[in-house]
């Protein structure tokens, strides 16, 4: 009696055990599961961050092309004006 006293309490133990490994497990995964969707999306924001810069980046680029193309046009018609001047001077 007292042996199949003792099988039956390490039975008991021995489910306990089975539980409780089994939830360690279940948390285990379900940890792994979030830190998955985590990562997921802290890189779906890096990519919308990413576009983001690229297209600011690309509009300062092109107002940057804007304004040097406003300089070399104002840079021009100085040159012209002082040739037409120096003309004047050299016809009169």
């Amino acid at each position: 009696m007292t042996a199949c006293l003792c099988l039956l309490f390490n039975f008991c133990e021995l489910n306990r055990l089975i539980a409780y490994l089994h939830n360690v497990v279940q948390e285990s995964d379900e940890g792994e599961r979030k830190a998955r969707e985590k990562q997921a999306r802290v890189e779906a924001s890096m990519k919308e961050r990413e576009k983001e810069v690229k297209e600011s980046l690309e509009s300062s680029l092109r107002e940057r092309d804007k304004e040097r193309d406003q300089h070399k046009k104002d840079e021009a018609v100085q040159t012209f004006k002082a040739l037409l001047v120096d003309l004047v001077k050299i016809a009169y």
